[in-house]
Formats: C-alpha cells, structure tokens, sequence
C-alpha cells in the first residue's frame, strides 16, 4: 500500500523544507498546495505515527484532533513533543519546555512549526528578523508579519548551546515558508 509520504505533492514540500533549513531566511513557495491551508501538507509531510506534536495555541484541542486524524500522528505535552505547532502567533514562553536533544544525540532536539500571517523581504510590517551563521549569505534580513516578538527571543535562548536546540519552520497563509536552524544566529529588529 503506497505511503501517503510518497505523494508528488509530499516529495516536493519535503524538497522545499529542506531548501529552507539549509539557506536561512530566505523564503520559499509552496506554490504547489495551493493558497489557504498551505500548512497542512506540511504537516502531512513532517508528523506520522513515529514522531509525536504539540499544538499551543487557542482551540488546540480542536485543532490537535484534527492533525491528528490527518496524520495518524500521537498528540503529546510540549516538553515530549518531537514537532510543535504554533498556531496564533506566540507561545507566550511555552516553546522553552521544548526538548534540545543532547550532545550525543542534537538532532533529538524538536521542530517549531510557527503559523503566521505573512513573510516578506521588504516592507515594514511585522518584524525584521536578522539572521548569519551556516547557510546564510554574509547576512539575511525577512519580515515577519503574525508573530510575537519575544517568539525569536525564546528561539535565540534555546539554541544558545549549539549544537543542541530547536529548528524552526515558519509558514505563512500565503504558502511561504522560512526555516531558521538551531545554527543560526538571529537578532530582532
């Protein structure tokens, strides 16, 4: 029976998500699922009944059901959780119970999936994050629109100790999509 992991559309947001980790701060389309609900293949893509999710934010029971009837995947507490969902634009501290993996094993560490309004370049709504470290061209700068400020201050305090912490995934209703590692240094502007 074939998984629904080896679907075109899975195959190619996989792609997309991994372009985005490697090359920080730059934003990228998942113009091929559409506009409106462009989360959920992401998630279709990340969360099976291997890995366990957390979702923070209002109505996350409602919302933890469905992900969960969509992917099969075990609904859990933040500190255990290998994905962590983010819905409403903060966790209001709640993502530093997260787990960072150890020195033996980082990669143990669990994935914020932030859910935002918009991500940009240019503009001057939202916030302007910074970010340098591995990936980056000398320095990259985006606009975040949807998100708590101090969401990027807890993200740079739990990946203060690289090379254990969190990566991060945050996708907009537009179906961008940015990804900021555990080795990326950010400042918010």
């Amino acid at each position: 029976m074939p998984s629904p992991h080896d679907s075109p559309v899975t195959q190619k947001t996989f792609r997309t998500l991994l372009q985005a980790l490697s090359r920080p701060g730059e934003i990228y389309s998942l113009s091929h699922v559409g506009e409106g609900q462009s989360w959920f293949p992401v998630l279709e893509t990340l969360l099976d009944h291997e890995v366990s999710f957390a979702v923070i934010g209002p109505n996350n029971d409602a919302f933890a059901r469905m992900v969960a009837d969509l992917t099969r995947c075990p609904v859990t507490t933040v500190a255990k959780a290998d994905f962590i969902i983010v819905t409403q634009g903060g966790s209001r501290g709640r993502i530093l119970e997260a787990q960072r993996g150890t020195l033996e094993y980082p990669d143990q560490g669990a994935t914020i999936i932030y859910l935002v309004e918009s991500l940009s370049r240019e503009g001057r709504d939202g916030l302007r994050v910074k970010l340098q470290g591995p990936g980056v061209k000398a320095e990259m700068s985006a606009r975040i629109t949807g998100l708590h400020g101090e969401e990027l201050l807890y993200l740079r305090q739990i990946n203060q100790d690289f090379p254990l912490g969190v990566d991060c995934f945050l996708i907009d209703r537009t179906g961008r999509v940015m990804g900021i590692p555990r080795s990326a240094q950010l400042e918010v502007e």
